[in-house]
């Protein structure tokens, strides 16, 4: 571990994630993905880690970060944010920028930069009387007017029982991402990305990309165990470049493998060898979802699952599959239910649909 992986573990954060307002998190979420895929755009390295420290912190590397980049995400409903609200405590144990700077206090040997992004813009006087701070969708607060700058410096110290701080590094950014339907934006960011990056390989089936990405975030934003070692603050709480690389190729990958196609051959087959019309939906509707959980790479069960059922058809003989598509996949669920525990979470009709995928394509996708 280098200094800074070390430090992260070592200062443990004020709070515990978890309890994020569900609204607040839908934004964070979508403002997330879209950072995730300006990070990923570089040739660079990065981590992203979710409610650890602060709402998102992005290091320059996984292996060996020389900079770490704190950001506090808040949505506002109307009106701009002023000096005053942003350093406005009220009930809170700290104001906005008292808990943003608190991570200059925590890590004051290493390199940072502290962002607070929001929907809303800035009503902040600048020290260029000619530019009015509205207009801009970035604002650091070295071009604050030395009345601004002097007002947050007295409040700080007073909030963080400091003398004499030094603001530097601190940066304002206005979101292009709107609080209504937030959703919609980073689904274009997806599109947009791939679109731009992957074209000759093709697009995939945003939709279903777009909520694996949300649940991975979802998931590590909502790790509330004391992580002990960097390796599992990857692990649990972060993204990482390569992680975040592999959903995105898996997903590209399973959109060039039409599962939609052989989803309409096995039901082709049904139909042909007089299947029931009640089977026949129980397929066309599990089909449907595993085709979905299939681009969730973290879906352990179904990979135990998908990996039990090749296993079995391994051993079998080829007059074992001389028979109708639904007797066969029978008897692989049994062999399947004997040898392999798989728990009462999932249904006998899906994984009848699972069976069929694999008898039918006898690949692992």
């Amino acid at each position: 571990m280098n200094a800074i992986q070390k430090a992260l573990i070592e200062k443990k954060p004020a709070e515990k994630g978890g309890a994020i307002a569900e609204e607040r998190f839908g934004y964070q979420k979508d403002w997330a993905i879209c950072k995730l895929l300006e990070l990923h755009k570089s040739e660079n390295d990065y981590l992203m880690i979710f409610e650890y420290h602060d709402d998102i912190v992005v290091l320059d590397s996984c292996d060996n970060p020389g900079l770490v980049s704190f950001y506090q995400i808040k949505t506002k409903s109307s009106g701009n944010w002023t000096t005053k609200n942003l350093l406005d405590k009220r009930k809170k144990l700290n104001s906005y920028l008292g808990k943003l700077f608190l991570n200059k206090l925590n890590f004051p040997e290493f390199e940072s930069t502290l962002n607070f992004v929001s929907n809303a813009r800035y009503s902040i006087e600048l020290n260029n009387s000619s530019h009015k701070s509205l207009d801009f969708p970035k604002i650091c607060v070295t071009d604050l007017s030395n009345s601004e700058l002097n007002y947050i410096n007295s409040n700080l110290c007073s909030e963080l029982s400091k003398d004499k701080l030094e603001i530097v590094d601190t940066f304002f950014h206005v979101s292009t991402i709107p609080i209504q339907n937030s959703e919609a934006s980073s689904i274009s960011a997806l599109v947009d990305y791939f679109e731009k990056f992957t074209s000759d390989e093709g697009i995939p089936r945003i939709q279903p990309l777009h909520e694996t990405l949300i649940n991975e975030i979802r998931r590590k934003s909502k790790y509330t165990y004391e992580v002990s070692s960097f390796e599992e603050l990857m692990k649990y709480r972060s993204f990482s470049r390569s992680e975040f690389h592999d959903i995105l190729m898996l997903a590209l990958k399973k959109s060039n493998i039409d599962l939609r196609k052989i989803q309409e051959m096995i039901i082709n087959r049904l139909n042909s060898e007089n299947a029931s019309i009640k089977n026949i939906q129980y397929f066309s509707k599990n089909s449907n979802q595993y085709i979905i959980d299939k681009l969730n790479i973290m879906n352990l069960l179904l990979k135990k699952l998908e990996k039990g059922v090749n296993e079995i058809i391994s051993t079998m003989s080829d007059n074992d599959f001389d028979q109708a598509l639904l007797p066969c996949a029978e008897m692989i669920y049994e062999k399947l239910i004997n040898k392999y525990t798989l728990g009462n979470t999932l249904e006998k009709s899906y994984i009848m649909t699972v069976i069929l995928f694999q008898i039918y394509g006898t690949f692992e996708l």
